[in-house]
């Protein structure tokens, strides 16, 4: 099962410019699939509609992390670079999903 989240911040961007982002769990109940492990995780910056000009956000660099011990807090940061000539608007969405056991294996023939 899949989990979405779409954070709407009224998050901008200057043309070619480059933004750093971390995400982590920390502190939501682990109840309904939540936790610090998360894998695979998907991030994107997904633009407003109806803005003045063409937006062309790029998603990339996205690392797992993990703190030091005590704090062995698992997060991830990714990074977002316009290509656009405006100052763009966006929003940051997040998809991921739940561990689960692995399928049955099968031959293909």
């Amino acid at each position: 099962m899949a989990f979405y989240i779409k954070q709407q911040f009224g998050q901008t961007i200057a043309p070619g410019a480059t933004l750093r982002f971390w995400y982590s769990w920390q502190g939501i109940p682990p109840s309904g699939g939540f936790g610090p492990n998360h894998g695979p995780v998907l991030f994107t910056a997904d633009p407003v509609s109806h803005q003045n000009g063409e937006v062309k956000l790029i998603t990339f660099d996205v690392a797992k992390c993990r703190n030091a011990p005590p704090n062995t807090e698992v997060f991830y940061e990714y990074s977002v670079r316009s290509e656009s000539a405006i100052v763009a608007r966006f929003d940051l969405e997040v998809v991921w999903g739940r561990n689960a056991p692995p399928a049955p294996q099968s031959s293909p023939w």
